[in-house]
C-alpha cells in the first residue's frame, strides 16, 4: 500500500498540470472545499472563465491550497507581507492560462485524445485503485492533495493531450520542427565548446582560499605561456577524468555547468584561455574551442527534446522552450472574466 501511495503521490507532482474547458476533452472535476465566508461556506459555481467557458474552482483550490502551503512551510508568515495573496492568485491564474491555452493549441491543430487513449487512461486509473486497495482509499489519498477523482482523471487526459500535442508539433515532421539548418543555427547561437584543466583544490582549501591550488595552477599556466599544447596538459596535468574522452571539448549550454564556468566560457574567443577560474571543487583553465557540426548533430535529441542527467535533474531542450513561447504567446489574448469570489479568496477563506 505505501508503494502504491508514493506511486500515486509522485504522479501528482508529475502532472502539475489541470483541465479547463474544450467540450471533447473536459470532465467534471467534482466539488471539493470552496470558501469560507463571514455568510457562511460556499462553492462558487461560476468562479472564474476564460473566453466565457467557465473555469472550475475545484481546479483554482487545487493549485491554490498547494502553492499556499508550500510557500508556509518555507515562510509561516509569508501571507503577512504586503501583496502576497495577490501575486499568489496571479501565479495560479497564468498556470491556468497556460493549460487553457495548450487547450486551444491542440483545438487548431486539430489533435484530440482518441478512444483508445482516454481508455487507456482509465486502465492507469482502475490499476492504482486496485492496487492501493479500492476507490475509497484512492479518494483518501487524492483529497490529502486537495484533489478530486474527477480532477485527477482530467489532469491525466491533459498530460495525455499534451504530450500527444507536443509530438505532433516537433516530432519527426511535426509543424513546428527545425530544419537541420535551424537546428545548426539554434545550437551555434546557445551552445559552445571547452576544454578545461581541472585541478581540485588542496585539502582545507575552497573557493575563496585557495593558495597551494592556485601555485599548482599557475605552473600549469606557465607552462602553456611557453609554448606547450594545452590538449597535452589537459592529459598531463588534468584532474577531471572524463575530458580525455572529448578531444573535440565539452559542448554546454546556460545551466549544463556551473554558472561562473559557463559565463567565463561563454566570454571567451574561440582559441581564448581563461585566466584560472575558481569552481566549487576547485580551479579550471579553459580554452574555448570551435564546434564541430557533426558533434552537434549528434547532440540533436538531447539538445532539442531535453535529457535527464547523472544527478537524475532534468534539463529541458529548445522544444520545451518553443512550445513555452507559443502557448504563453496565445494566453495573451484570452479574456479572463473575475465573479465577485475572486476578492474574496484569502489563505484563509479557501478550505
Amino acid at each position: 500500500m505505501k508503494r502504491t501511495v508514493a506511486f500515486l503521490l509522485a504522479l501528482l507532482t508529475l502532472l502539475s498540470l489541470c483541465a479547463c474547458s474544450a467540450k471533447e476533452e473536459s470532465i467534471d472535476p467534482g466539488r471539493a472545499g470552496g470558501l469560507r465566508l463571514s455568510e457562511g461556506d460556499l462553492f462558487p459555481e461560476n468562479f472564474l472563465s476564460f473566453d466565457g467557458k467557465t473555469v472550475s474552482f475545484t481546479e483554482f483550490r487545487y493549485y491554490y491550497l498547494n502553492y499556499r502551503d508550500s510557500y508556509l512551510k518555507e515562510d509561516p508568515d509569508h501571507f503577512k507581507k504586503d501583496g502576497a495573496n495577490e501575486t499568489l492568485k496571479q501565479e495560479i491564474l497564468q498556470v491556468l492560462l497556460d493549460v487553457y491555452s495548450v487547450r486551444q493549441l491542440a483545438a487548431e491543430h486539430k489533435v484530440s485524445l482518441s478512444e483508445d487513449e482516454r481508455k487507456a487512461v482509465q486502465e492507469q486509473l482502475d490499476q492504482i485503485a486496485e492496487l492501493s486497495g479500492g476507490d475509497e482509499a484512492v479518494a483518501a489519498e487524492l483529497e490529502k492533495s486537495y484533489m478530486t477523482e474527477g480532477l485527477y482523471r482530467s489532469m491525466m487526459e491533459y498530460a495525455a493531450l499534451y504530450k500527444k500535442l507536443f509530438n505532433t508539433l516537433f516530432g519527426e515532421g511535426g509543424a513546428a520542427a527545425f530544419t537541420d539548418e535551424e537546428f545548426l543555427e539554434y545550437y551555434r547561437q546557445h551552445y559552445l565548446a571547452v576544454q578545461q584543466i581541472f585541478i581540485p583544490y588542496a585539502e582545507g582549501e575552497n573557493r575563496t582560499s585557495h593558495e597551494k591550488t592556485m601555485a599548482e595552477i599557475k605552473a600549469v599556466q606557465d607552462k602553456l605561456s611557453a609554448g606547450e599544447d594545452f590538449w597535452e596538459l589537459v592529459l598531463k596535468y588534468g584532474k577531471d577524468e572524463r575530458m580525455g574522452d572529448y578531444p573535440d571539448g565539452y559542448y554546454i549550454t546556460e545551466g549544463q555547468a556551473e554558472d561562473v564556468l559557463y559565463e567565463t566560457s561563454r566570454a571567451l574567443a574561440v582559441g581564448e584561455v581563461s585566466e584560472p577560474t575558481a569552481g566549487e571543487t576547485g580551479l579550471y583553465l579553459i580554452r574555448r574551442v570551435e564546434m564541430r557540426e557533426v558533434r552537434m548533430l549528434e547532440n540533436r535529441d538531447t539538445a532539442l527534446f531535453g535529457y535527464t542527467d547523472s544527478y537524475n535533474e532534468w534539463h529541458s531542450g529548445a522544444y520545451d522552450d518553443v512550445f513555452y513561447r507559443l502557448y504563453r504567446e496565445k494566453g495573451k489574448d484570452i479574456k479572463v472574466e473575475y465573479s465577485e469570489y475572486w476578492d474574496m479568496v484569502t489563505p484563509e477563506s479557501v478550505y
